[in-house]
């Protein structure tokens, strides 16, 4: 019988790894999207190298920081790395290492909360809400995200380690939980709120605050004052390192650590209000978007209400921490992973709140919800039977949604209108819906969404440029100049508005004006990959060979998957008369993107050029 039961539960946690693969399986086949994946993988060209001394070498120094206006998390990186180094540059497997990170993190939370509380159907509960959420669906789905799924998969793995120091503490053990909680940091910063998260599993499910030595795992004998303080002092080292962590990601961005076009009292009101959207995002996550931006300004009411039923949640929990400990674990592991993303102190480009900064605070609302809804139903009169079917008919329900926001993420295209609609008025989501529409030669419909782009924000130096590159290829030269000189205003020593300004002046041709703004671009920006591309398309025009032949090997050293960049560089080669040197380069181009038309040409005119000097009698 017990063979049985066994046998029963094992099927029961492969049924929701099953339904997990389904739902998010179809990734398998998307592609890049234009939303961080070409920084961080596409057209990165130290992780499009894959794994080396050198790229190991470059990711673990500040030179990303610097270069790419990210944080510190070397991990990441080498995990990108990774991913190349196997699969090359086939986005499909870097999304399905994504999955299997994700299916990890799953399990891995079943198993500490099982191990931890012996609790099975209650830990594969949280397990099953963790891994079919549809908020979860960005973090697994956008392979940009890959830093927070590792350094969520570093974070479990910590708190597992920590449990088996509490079952017989030790130096050892002690230190390996360090250990894992340091590679979690250089994942990704947000790990710095764990420390606090481990005191809070001390006071349940581990009940080390108790006093009685027949616990499991107390602490020692004494009051609660002094048990508390060892148990504070035991995290000492973890937050040391939390901190070092925080600095070092500060000092990593420099001055790109700011606050942001949002005024200090938005901030506030809208860190307030933040826990309850996410709240209600929970049990019903609709309108689910890559980017949401700051409202105009946040109602005072709406601020001091989320404040107060924040505040009031927190003093209901504590009231009722004895009887029902789960409560208050869950809402303080919730409210303490979410203040680093709060958006009080920002860097870079800060929505206002973003799905994907719930992955690790919905599994504190999960316990809660998986302990605490059986005892209320109770309460209520419901039965086991009717609790369990409640859960299944809401899972279900979360992995249609999932299911459907996973679609969303097929290409550029289908993203970005998908954010339009769920948030409008957003300058950066329409230039980046004009960006795809103009990547797919659908011109009239970019030119109305950098109009858009452009009314939303005025101060916009990225949808002036994108607006005038769009009207120079419609011919319209008066407006693509006025926009070329309103984002130089607003940006004035910015590569990438120096290479935009060329492309307007390509579109117009002006080829000279082009080059001059290229050669900007890259003494700005020295591995400006389509600068060079582009100064190296425009020397070709102009039938200056050698020139063109410097620009592209320039733009194939900048960024080595740039399959467009070895086919320029091979029509240049064959042009000077070196037939090997281009085979290799279209070859190569090939290797990276095996449709490219220009790659096919070019290697099909060498091999008949060859054929007809080899043939008798020429």
């Amino acid at each position: 019988m017990k063979k049985l039961q066994r046998m029963g539960s094992a099927l029961v946690v492969l049924l929701l790894v099953l339904s997990i693969f389904a739902v998010y399986q179809r990734v398998g086949s998307f592609g890049f999207v234009d939303f961080d994946d070409g920084l961080y993988v596409r057209d990165n060209p130290r992780v499009a190298s894959g794994l080396s001394p050198g790229g190991i070498k470059w990711a673990f120094s500040l030179e990303p920081s610097k270069s790419e206006g990210t944080y510190y998390h070397p991990l990441a990186w080498v995990s990108h790395m990774a991913d190349v180094e196997m699969f090359g540059m086939s986005p499909g497997r870097h999304h399905l290492v994504n999955l299997s990170f994700h299916l990890g993190n799953t399990l891995l939370l079943f198993l500490l909360l099982w191990a931890m509380t012996g609790a099975y159907w209650k830990s594969l509960l949280v397990a099953a809400m963790f891994g079919l959420h549809p908020v979860n669906v960005e973090s697994v789905a956008w392979i940009a995200e890959r830093k927070n799924l590792l350094s969520t998969f570093f974070w479990l793995l910590t708190m597992f380690s920590y449990w088996f120091y509490t079952r017989k503490p030790g130096f050892g053990r002690y230190a390996f939980a360090l250990f894992l909680f340091a590679l979690g940091l250089l994942s990704k910063p947000m790990l710095v709120t764990l420390p606090f998260v481990l005191l809070f599993m001390d006071y349940w499910p581990l009940e080390r605050f108790a006093a009685d030595e027949a616990r499991p795992v107390p602490v020692q004998s004494g009051t609660l004052k002094k048990r508390a303080a060892l148990l504070v002092v035991e995290k000492a080292p973890f937050l040391v390192l939390a901190l070092l962590s925080i600095g070092g990601a500060v000092w990593s961005l420099g001055g790109q650590v700011e606050a942001s076009h949002a005024s200090a009292g938005l901030r506030l009101a809208q860190a307030a209000v933040i826990p309850v959207i996410y709240l209600a995002k929970l049990i019903l996550p609709l309108g689910l978007g890559v980017y949401h931006t700051y409202p105009v300004s946040v109602p005072l009411w709406h601020a001091a209400g989320a404040g107060l039923l924040s505040a009031g949640a927190c003093v209901l929990a504590f009231l009722l921490r004895k009887k029902h400990p789960y409560i208050l674990v869950g809402l303080l592991w919730f409210v303490v992973t979410l203040v680093p993303v709060l958006g009080i102190i920002q860097g870079g480009r800060w929505p206002a709140y973003a799905e994907r900064w719930a992955y690790v605070p919905f599994m504190g609302l999960f316990i809660l919800l998986a302990w605490g809804t059986p005892v209320l139903l109770k309460k209520l009169g419901g039965s086991l039977h009717f609790s369990a079917a409640a859960f299944v008919t809401l899972l279900a329900f979360w992995a249609g949604l999932s299911w459907i926001q996973v679609g969303y993420w097929q290409d550029s295209l289908i993203l970005f209108c998908r954010a339009v609609e769920v948030d409008r008025n957003n300058s950066f989501l329409e230039n980046n819906l004009a960006s795809a529409y103009k990547e797919l030669g659908f011109l009239n419909q970019a030119v109305v969404h950098f109009q858009k782009a452009v009314v939303i924000d005025p101060q916009s130096a990225e949808a002036h440029i994108n607006l005038a590159d769009a009207y120079a290829l419609k011919g319209r030269k008066a407006e693509a100049e006025r926009h070329i000189h309103a984002a130089l205003a607003l940006k004035p020593n910015n590569a990438r508005v120096y290479a935009a300004m060329g492309c307007a002046y390509d579109a117009l041709g002006e080829d000279r004006k082009a080059l001059a703004c290229y050669a900007r671009a890259v003494e700005i920006r020295p591995n400006l990959a389509e600068a060079h591309f582009n100064m190296g398309a425009g020397y070709a025009r102009m039938d200056r060979a050698p020139e063109a032949l410097s620009a592209f090997e320039r733009a194939v050293e900048a960024r080595p998957g740039y399959a467009e960049a070895h086919a320029a560089l091979g029509d240049t080669l064959a042009h000077l008369r070196r037939p090997d040197d281009a085979a290799r380069s279209y070859r190569e181009a090939l290797k990276i993107k095996p449709g490219l038309l220009s790659a096919k040409v070019g290697l099909q005119r060498l091999e008949t050029e060859g054929m007809k000097e080899a043939s008798p009698g020429k």
